[in-house]
This record gives C-alpha cells, sequence and structure tokens, in this order.
C-alpha cells in the first residue's frame, strides 16, 4: 500500500514538473498522440485490406480448399481429370461443416468476335452449385448466368472488360475455339447470356463461364472434372479438414487456399512484420522528441536536483523522477493517440474508409477501394509493448545523467 502511494504521487509529482514548460510539453503530447494515431490506423488500414483479399480471393475463386488430379495445376493438360470425383462429391455431402461444393471443368483456348481475338481461359460450371462456392452470381451486372434451361444454345458468362473490347453485347454469338481431348481444335459457338464485373480487370479479361455439361461435350467426355471447390461453413477449420480430405483421398491433390495462393500467404505473413517496423520506426522518431525535451528539461533543472541531492535526496530518487516525467508524457500522448485511433476505426469499420482516388491503380490488382480498417488485441498489445519499450530506452539516457549530478558542479553551472 506505501509502495502504491509512492508511486502515484511521483507520477502526480511528475506531470506537475512537466508543466512547468507548457508549450514544450504540449507540443511533445500532440507529436505522439499524432504518430500513433497515424501508426494505429495504418496498421487497421492494412489489417482491413489483407481481410478483405483474403475473403474475395476465397468467394470469388478458389474456395477454402480444392481437390485436383496431383499433376493438374503443374501441367494444365486436359486428360488429367478427377479420377474419384464421384467419390469425392459422395464424400463431401455427408461431411460436417462443409457449406457447399462445386466441379468445374477447364479448358484454354481463343475467344473471337467479329472485331478481334483474344486468350482466354474456359470455366465449365454447374452454376446450381457454384453459387454457393462462390460470389459469382453476385458479380453479374447485366443479363444473366448460363442456365441449363436456357432457351439459347451454349450459353455463356463474359466479363465485362472483356465484352467492351470486342464490342459484343447480350445476345451476340461468339466462337471459342480450344482442343479437345483427342488433341483436335475445334470452334464452337456460344451465346452471350450476361456480364459480370470483378475488382479485377485482368480477371474480367481472361476468364468466362460456360455451363461445364457443354464443355464436357465439345471435350468429348461427359463425366470431366478437373476440379472440385469446398466451401466450409467455419474457415479456422480450413487446415484440419484440408488434412482430413488429403488422408482420406491420398491419390489426389486436396491444397487448402494459402498453398493454392502462397503469395497471398507471404504477403500477410511478411506485412505482419512490415506494421512492426512502421510502429518501431514511429516510435523511434518520438523517442528522440522525448530524448530531447527530458535533456531539456535536466539542463533547466540542475541547479535543482543538485540540491535535491546535497540536501539528502538519494540518487535513485532522482533518477526516477526523470524516468516517471518521461512515463507520464508518454502515457498522455499514447492514451489521447489511441482513443483518436479507437473512434476513428470504430467509424471506418462500420461505415468503411473509401480510397477512391487509388481505384484504377487497385482495381488493376484486385483490390476493394472501399476498405473497412480493423485492430485485433493483440496489434494493440504490440502497439503498447513497442510505445513502453522505445519510452523506456529514450528515458534512460537522462535519468542516467541526472542520477550522475554531482552537487557541487551542478551549483557553479548556474
Amino acid at each position: 500500500m506505501k509502495h502504491t502511494n509512492n508511486t502515484i504521487r511521483n507520477l502526480i509529482l511528475a506531470w506537475r514538473n512537466l508543466w512547468r514548460n507548457p508549450g514544450r510539453t504540449a507540443a511533445l503530447i500532440a507529436a505522439i498522440a499524432i504518430g500513433l494515431w497515424a501508426g494505429v490506423m495504418t496498421v487497421g488500414l492494412v489489417n482491413g485490406m489483407y481481410e478483405q483479399r483474403i475473403d474475395y480471393v476465397i468467394r470469388s475463386d478458389l474456395g477454402h480448399l480444392q481437390i485436383h488430379h496431383p499433376d493438374f495445376l503443374a501441367e494444365r493438360d486436359l486428360e488429367l481429370g478427377l479420377p474419384e470425383v464421384g467419390k469425392v462429391k459422395h464424400y463431401l455431402e455427408g461431411a460436417d461443416g462443409v457449406e457447399g461444393f462445386s466441379e468445374r471443368t477447364y479448358a484454354d483456348g481463343m475467344f473471337r468476335s467479329a472485331r478481334n481475338s483474344s486468350g482466354v481461359r474456359i470455366h465449365g460450371i454447374v452454376p446450381e452449385t457454384e453459387t454457393k462456392v462462390t460470389n459469382l452470381g453476385e458479380m453479374v451486372v447485366a443479363g444473366v448466368m448460363p442456365d441449363p434451361a436456357a432457351p439459347v444454345r451454349n450459353p455463356m458468362l463474359l466479363g465485362q472488360v472483356l465484352a467492351e473490347e470486342h464490342g459484343v453485347d447480350l445476345g451476340h454469338r461468339v466462337v471459342l475455339t480450344f482442343e479437345d481431348l483427342s488433341g483436335e481444335i475445334l470452334s464452337a459457338s456460344f451465346t452471350v447470356t450476361g456480364f459480370y464485373k470483378s475488382r479485377s480487370k485482368d480477371m474480367d479479361k481472361m476468364n468466362l463461364y460456360v455451363l461445364s455439361e457443354d464443355l464436357r461435350r465439345l471435350l468429348g467426355r461427359e463425366d470431366l472434372a478437373h476440379e472440385v471447390v469446398v466451401r466450409l461453413e467455419d474457415p479456422v477449420t480450413t487446415n484440419s479438414f484440408t488434412g482430413v480430405m488429403q488422408a482420406q483421398f491420398p491419390d489426389l491433390s486436396v491444397q487448402s487456399w494459402d498453398q493454392l495462393s502462397p503469395e497471398i500467404k507471404m504477403m500477410i505473413d511478411y506485412g505482419g512484420v512490415s506494421l512492426v517496423l512502421i510502429m518501431v520506426i514511429i516510435m523511434l522518431a518520438l523517442s528522440f522528441g522525448i530524448l530531447n525535451t527530458m535533456l531539456m528539461s535536466l539542463f533547466e533543472r540542475k541547479r535543482e536536483f543538485g540540491m535535491l541531492i546535497s540536501i539528502g535526496m538519494s540518487r535513485s530518487r532522482v533518477f526516477w523522477m526523470m524516468m516517471s516525467e518521461s512515463v507520464v508524457l508518454t502515457l498522455v500522448g499514447s492514451a489521447i493517440g489511441m482513443g483518436l485511433a479507437f473512434l476513428a476505426i470504430s467509424y471506418y469499420s462500420v461505415h468503411g474508409l473509401s480510397l477512391a482516388a487509388f481505384a484504377e491503380g487497385l482495381a488493376k490488382i484486385g483490390w476493394d477501394s472501399l476498405v473497412f480498417p480493423f485492430v485485433t488485441i493483440g496489434d494493440f498489445a504490440t502497439i503498447s509493448v513497442i510505445v513502453i519499450g522505445m519510452t523506456l530506452l529514450s528515458s534512460l539516457y537522462p535519468a542516467l545523467k541526472a542520477f550522475r549530478i554531482h552537487p557541487l558542479e551542478a551549483s557553479k553551472d548556474l
């Protein structure tokens, strides 16, 4: 209890001493608050962008995990279909935690219109199940998705960007040219029934969607499926479910989204390190301000400290006086900065932070221009450790100089 009372008295005394020079103290508190606000907002913004990127990658194409022939992704050979697709589907139908799954068939070929031709990847999908694992249906901006009951032959969903480049409109017929399973080059006419628009213009240019049954018929094998994509009810179970599926089907390749897109995983891992470095740099800059302020305070009060030591105050008490002032200064600035950051993130996490000025550039790499920032408890803990650590380091030198003050020399300096 006595120790607690002494600590409180020391902090109150430190607070009073800081305001001997109100202009300097206020300026440094403002600098600490603004620096921390900027740092926390940066962390929140990057967290939001990463979270939305992961969600987009999962919902737009990858799902939580995918199942392939072991060599399909490396070779993209049409003949490397799933040998046990029926067993895989049957297992997934009875598996707990599976929200949905869908099979896909692929072919690479040329898209030809009256105006131009382009290289494309043809996705053969089952619309009824595809919309349960991806948000392809939500991306349709005109017309409808391919429908087996459609009155047209070979319906197709086309990227809006590709359609504009080729001058294609709804109802127009276009030609797809690709190899079948026998290696023969074939051309087939498809009717454009809808346009989709994703966040990535490159995706819109490269990918188009047709009915899986139509593509299989043209390729020459009615049961051909190159991929089964799975969406889980709880994303946290992705790795464990992937392991279970791999053990159940050891002859197939079962990969989670981060294995299928290692660049995203790497970006997030390195991003976490980068955010820590950003906070260290910000606090390092602020630490020089704290160091400078405390050294100036020490110079101005050198005679005072000398007198206190000469009348019996212990040097350790003088040391802790200087340390306490640094801690109080940082705590006040940090509390204001954290409070402002909390209010800002609370608002933008609901309403979103618009990056419309960079929308075109972000669209090229598949990022959304409306970001919903957030900060985790772990982020706050990391920031707190950095703030406390840098504060103690920056205040150590002035406190040691105060500890070494000689009363006689201090009186001669004034």
